[in-house]
């Protein structure tokens, strides 16, 4: 006799793809090229690298002008300098709260 109605049976569902921390590369991305930890009141120059303020600070203390990109050697002054997209400040408070 025919079934009627109940179709072809259920396939088993596929594996979830395999994921992967994304811990490291975020952890490497939000650390600060100075002090090589998580970035801390993180401040942007123009040229966009990112640093902690006492970082940069402490960089440049006793030059008033000529201030350089530690990574770059990019010229700025400290007028140009920005504080950190609210994204990349969030993201190294979660990291540091992860450990």
């Amino acid at each position: 006799m025919a079934r009627s109605g109940l179709g072809s049976p259920r396939q088993p569902a596929a594996p979830p793809p395999v994921q992967r921390s994304l811990e490291p590369e975020l952890r490497q991305l939000l650390t600060c090229p100075v002090c090589r930890e998580l970035l801390d009141d993180a401040l942007q120059p123009p040229c966009r690298h990112l640093a902690c303020r006492a970082c940069l600070d402490a960089t440049y203390r006793g030059q008033s002008r000529n201030r350089k990109c530690p990574f770059c050697n990019v010229r700025y002054a400290w007028k140009e300098v920005r504080p950190a997209a609210l994204l990349v400040k969030q993201l190294a408070e979660l990291l540091t709260e992860v450990v």
